[in-house]
């Protein structure tokens, strides 16, 4: 499954009746990694957003709070980009626009 940030996440809650997924620690993120290596992803959206940050912060799209971070050097970069996404090769994360051209994979808590 594959879709922008925002396609993805409607299709945790309407499929699933989750989120996309949160991260509190470098294990969890290390799973996912090993999930999506399987399938052969390079990367997958993760439920990190500014979309309805009243403060223009990142947040879990679950509501949990952000206790890890592991973004890649110079990011989040800003612009348009509210939305993440974990690059597997390194576990980091990126921004990225959340209703793009990028149509990821997605991974649902």
């Amino acid at each position: 499954m594959t879709g922008s940030w925002i396609e993805a996440q409607d299709a945790c809650r309407s499929r699933y009746n989750s989120n996309l997924t949160s991260f509190h620690s470098a294990k969890e993120s290390d799973f996912v990694r090993q999930i999506a290596n399987i399938f052969r992803l390079d990367s997958v959206w993760i439920g990190l957003n500014k979309l309805d940050s009243a403060d223009g912060n990142y947040e879990w799209v679950d509501g949990s709070d952000l206790t890890y971070t592991n973004w890649v050097i110079g990011e989040p970069s800003g612009g348009i980009e509210n939305c993440a996404a974990q690059w597997n090769s390194g576990l980091n994360w990126i921004d990225l626009p959340c209703a793009s051209d990028y149509f990821l994979p997605y991974v649902c808590d």
